[in-house]
């Protein structure tokens, strides 16, 4: 059953569809050793996450990104004893309220209408742990600009965010990238208007509020939980945006840089290289804003950049040798070298 106010989480929606799709209330099941519990909505239709949990009581990805938490908090004990957590690809909050569940504060952005109305309403379904989610209805990226999020048929996970002058797959098939987009998110997809904004935008003081003004005016609420002050020193941060994630990092640097916060402990992402290479290939060949600072992006840079300060493993904790993988999807960790704290120059 719907809980109250869905018409309100789908302000934004309801220009994508003409009703809200229909959900169902499962109980979200955290295994051993957190034995936690709570209810959940899900998509009737077929769907690869809700499926999952459906089926398994939990998403499996999140039981990863809850390990190393846990590897987190016993390899730098002087971290608070609540860790802030930025999610970046919030889906419909698998992993949100899974991180707020093991008495984690966490920032999320999920730029898909679809999901993140669902996201909103798990909020709503567990006020106890939405205390403790500041959620953003927008791309987080080192940039400012209108965008287009491609999204596979049952699958709104595998979804990449592109520029909007790069939208047009035929287009993008012919001259600006070396793979077709079914190629990316397979031949049935959905294709939806998003924003892409920094995150210092949000994390840290801004004076250009000319975007984030417009934004705003087309998008949905944001929800900041109990805690009204957005905060930059993050300590876990999950990306999972399939390509995204160059641009994630690099302007992750940025705020800390901006703010003369200390790096996070702990970075967990996927680097998947047909995604990461359509996204970037779209970023190299886009139309930008003024106030844009994207170009440039390399992943052998994006890398390098990662072991100056952090070692890089793959979810078992095993050090990886990244330069000879780069072929291959990989599950990552990346651990800061400094065991006490660590700020940019």
């Amino acid at each position: 059953m719907l809980v109250e106010a869905w018409a309100d989480v789908f302000t934004g929606f309801s220009k994508v569809v003409e009703s809200p799709p229909q959900v169902k209330q499962v109980m979200y099941r955290l295994p051993e050793p957190w034995n936690h519990e709570f209810p959940f909505l899900i998509w009737s239709e077929p769907d690869e996450v809700g499926s999952t949990i459906s089926q398994d009581g939990f998403w499996r990805d999140c039981i990863a990104h809850l390990s190393n938490v846990e590897r987190m908090r016993q390899r730098y004990p002087a971290l608070p004893a609540r860790p802030r957590v930025l999610e970046i690809g919030g889906n419909i909050g698998a992993c949100t309220l899974a991180f707020a569940a093991i008495d984690c504060e966490v920032t999320v952005f999920e730029p898909l209408p679809k999901n993140f109305a669902m996201l909103a309403q798990n909020l709503r379904l567990n006020p106890q742990l939405a205390e403790r989610v500041q959620l953003y209805p927008f791309a987080a990226s080192d940039h400012t600009e209108e965008s287009v999020a491609h999204c596979q048929a049952g699958n709104a996970g595998n979804t990449v965010v592109v520029p909007k002058a790069n939208a047009d797959p035929k287009q993008s098939q012919s001259s600006l990238t070396a793979q077709p987009l079914e190629g990316v998110v397979g031949g049935n997809y959905q294709s939806f208007d998003v924003w892409s904004l920094p995150l210092r935008w949000f994390l840290a003081p801004s004076t250009d509020q000319q975007y984030l003004n417009k934004a705003m005016s087309t998008s949905f609420n944001i929800h900041r939980g109990k805690n009204e002050q957005p905060n930059a020193a993050f300590n876990f941060v999950k990306m999972d945006c399939q390509g995204c994630e160059p641009a994630a990092i690099r302007e992750l640097f940025a705020l800390c840089k901006a703010t003369r916060t200390e790096l996070p402990a702990t970075l967990a992402f996927e680097y998947s290289p047909v995604h990461w290479q359509y996204v970037l290939d779209s970023r190299r060949h886009g139309t930008r804003s003024p106030n844009s600072s994207g170009e440039g992006l390399d992943k052998m840079d994006i890398f390098r950049d990662l072991e100056r300060y952090y070692d890089i493993a793959d979810n078992s904790g095993r050090n990886l040798d990244w330069e000879s993988q780069l072929d291959v999807v990989l599950d990552l960790c990346a651990w800061r070298k400094n065991q006490t704290e660590l700020r940019l120059p």
